[in-house]
């Protein structure tokens, strides 16, 4: 009986041995296939009204990437990413005037945009607004 046992123990722990990592990880693993996001850092743009800072727009953003590839990308592009969508957004808010809050659907438009333009057409499937806030400025 103990014999059988340590048999068995034995073609197990061979089995084992012979088994690659990649062949561990199922084919339902949402690990290898996303969705994959990543956090951008906070981004504050003045609006500027008659030559002064009137309000602050304060922009949380995550982006949908398409795959782990495209992640990659990202993590490693995100400083000019930031820069694109500050850069957007600050065009956005000179021509907001005394608009007040931001218009989401024109900022998801442009985002999207200045993400592609950065990323590549098919590496970014979405932006996800986290918050958005406007802040008047005495």
């Amino acid at each position: 009986m103990r014999s059988g046992l340590l048999r068995l123990l034995g073609i197990v722990l061979i089995g084992l041995a012979f088994t690659s990592p990649a062949a561990a990880l199922s084919a339902d693993d949402d690990t290898a296939s996303g969705p994959f996001y990543l956090r951008l850092p906070r981004i504050t743009v003045p609006v500027i009204e008659e030559g002064g800072v009137t309000r602050h727009w304060t922009v949380v953003l995550t982006v949908e990437l398409a795959d782990a590839l495209a992640f990659d990308r990202a993590k490693t592009l995100a400083p000019r990413l930031t820069d694109a969508f500050v850069r957007d957004l600050h065009a956005m808010a000179s021509h907001a005037g005394g608009a007040g809050d931001p218009n989401l659907a024109v900022a998801k438009r442009r985002l999207m945009a200045a993400g592609a333009r950065v990323l590549g057409p098919e590496a970014l499937r979405d932006v996800l607004v986290q918050q958005i806030g406007s802040r008047r400025v005495d």
